[in-house]
């Protein structure tokens, strides 16, 4: 007698919390934030910049070999552009991670989610240990 209460007790616990995940899912899909990170013109803006950032890493890659082969000095706004994709790829991270909350690390795209997460911590580490060794050769890993 006592277990099955404590069963039923635990069900309802169980659909309680279910309730709650469902409206936590659904709030979060009718936020503005989350409205503007899953838009077709914030996908847009993203893969053209990771086009422009691709860009700039098959440039620097030339330069690199450029600089190593002639002795001649490397360009500084290459650098500064490096910098400025890496904070819009953070940026771009923090906002879907706040948009989509909890849904990040378990909705559907988590597998990317936790790729890209990878890929900018790795990115802005290279930056970090580039410019505390002062040394101004970026390999850019991030997308």
């Amino acid at each position: 007698e006592r277990s099955s209460w404590l069963a039923e007790r635990l069900g309802i616990i169980a659909l309680r919390d279910r309730i709650h995940d469902v409206r936590e899912h659904h709030r979060v899909q009718h936020s503005t934030l989350f409205k503007c990170v899953r838009g077709s013109t914030f996908q847009v803006v993203v893969s053209i910049v990771i086009l422009l950032h691709s860009a700039l890493v098959g440039y620097n890659a030339g330069m690199n070999f450029g600089v190593r082969a002639s002795g001649r000095q490397k360009e500084e706004w290459v650098e500064v552009a490096e910098y400025a994709f890496n904070a819009f790829f953070v940026l771009e991270l923090v906002m879907r991670l706040f948009a989509e909350r909890l849904l990040f690390f378990v909705g559907i795209n988590f597998k990317w989610n936790l790729f890209e997460v990878v890929l900018v911590m790795v990115s802005v580490g290279e930056l970090i240990a580039a410019s505390s060794q002062g040394d101004s050769r970026v390999s850019s890993v991030s997308i």
